[in-house]
């Protein structure tokens, strides 16, 4: 008997093994071609905000990009704070991105291409409280003052140069703060742990709205002159028709009442066509700074 099951088992694994595996079953025809992926392209914005703001306020404008383009679509990207956020451009890391005016040529040289520009111009305010007695800039020696960044043009740059225009050299005569981000800057203010505060006009009105109660307590004392605004920049190895959509979603905002609500919330009224020659003023700001304190900040946050 168990040799009759020897050979049932025998003849049974002879059986299965004279079936070739499916795996191994050749195909006809020819292979299916390959679908390819959806492109998604990073979009930066500069880390203005904590992370939670910043989102809510970008959010719209990347929507309504998406909304408006064709075969791909971008995705909102930041960073920590402003080095960091410099060190993905310089590393190539973002595909389109938003860039403060200083920045733009550097970013350029870096493989990007200036695609436009934000319609308004920017300006630096120096906010202090009400009750401050300070009626001069040189009244704010050895105070500390406050700034989100050294290398924010409209909250650090163009301030400190106003100040030292005006009679006060922040670095030798005050106590600068570099603090994280301008809403940080003005609270700094509020609780009087600065004698000022340096923000961007944009960032002021934006506090200042969502923080009426607090806002009331402080007042911007001085500005500065204006100046061209952010730089649009896209990575030259984006295609181009995807970066003229991309340009063109942006350009047409201001022609939609959807898209004004989306400039609305970030404090714009548009944005426009630039190139290098737009920037032609920020350079000469650039060397009237130089000429102040011996050096400008650099891609990637250092100076």
């Amino acid at each position: 008997m168990r040799e009759f099951c020897v050979v049932v088992l025998l003849t049974c694994l002879a059986g299965c093994a004279s079936h070739p595996r499916a795996d191994y079953v050749p195909q006809s025809g020819a292979a299916p071609a390959k679908v390819p992926a959806r492109a998604e392209y990073s979009f930066g914005v500069l880390p203005l905000n904590n992370a939670v703001r910043l989102f809510e306020t970008y959010e719209p404008l990347i929507d309504e990009i998406n909304r408006r383009v064709a075969g791909f679509s971008v995705r909102l990207e930041t960073a920590k704070d402003f080095p960091r956020y410099e060190a993905k451009v310089r590393n190539r890391q973002l595909h389109f991105l938003f860039m403060n005016s200083h920045l733009v040529i550097p970013t350029e040289e870096r493989g990007y291409r200036i695609i436009g520009r934000a319609a308004d111009t920017i300006r630096g305010c120096i906010v202090l409280r009400r009750d401050a007695r300070v009626r001069t800039m040189r009244d704010l020696q050895g105070a500390a003052i406050s700034f989100a960044s050294s290398t924010d043009l409209p909250g650090a740059m163009m301030p400190k140069l106003f100040m030292k225009q005006n009679g006060l050299d922040v670095d030798r005569q005050a106590a600068p703060r570099y603090v994280g981000s301008p809403d940080s800057a003005l609270m700094n203010v509020y609780f009087k742990r600065s004698g000022a505060g340096c923000v961007s006009e944009s960032a002021w009105l934006s506090w200042a709205g969502r923080h009426a109660d607090l806002a009331r307590a402080l007042e911007v004392r001085w500005d500065t002159a204006p100046l061209i605004g952010l730089g649009i920049l896209a990575r030259n190895d984006v295609p181009r028709e995807h970066v003229q959509s991309v340009a063109r979603a942006m350009f047409d905002l201001s022609e939609s009442d959807k898209g004004r609500r989306v400039l609305a919330g970030l404090n714009m009224s548009g944005f426009v066509p630039a190139n290098e020659a737009t920037y032609d003023r920020v350079w000469e700001f650039l060397t009237d700074y130089r000429r102040a304190f011996g050096h400008t900040p650099t891609l990637g946050g250092s100076e």
